[in-house]
């Protein structure tokens, strides 16, 4: 079967494990395998599951020929927290 349009979410973990050590929000806690990430002050959080943090696997899963790919929010959080920047979200 041809694919011709597939979404597949990829977070990298060590992007999450600095969350994890913050005091702050937006923040993230260890979850088996995966994460919660807290926003909204806390007020809210999206369960993350491990599957979203192994990229061969998530690729291999798709069986894409050719993969278009664009930089999201979270590359641009990952440069403000190593920055010491992130705020609130």
């Amino acid at each position: 079967m041809r694919i011709i349009d597939s979404h597949y979410h990829w977070y990298p973990r060590a992007h999450f494990e600095k969350l994890a050590a913050r005091a702050d929000y937006p923040r993230a806690v260890r979850d088996g395998e995966g994460y919660r990430y807290y926003f909204n002050n806390g007020r809210s959080y999206v369960p993350l599951p491990a599957v979203w943090f192994d990229l061969d696997a998530g690729l291999a899963s798709e069986s894409l020929d050719t993969v278009l790919s664009n930089r999201s929010d979270v590359e641009r959080a990952a440069a403000q927290l190593a920055a010491g920047r992130l705020g609130s979200w």
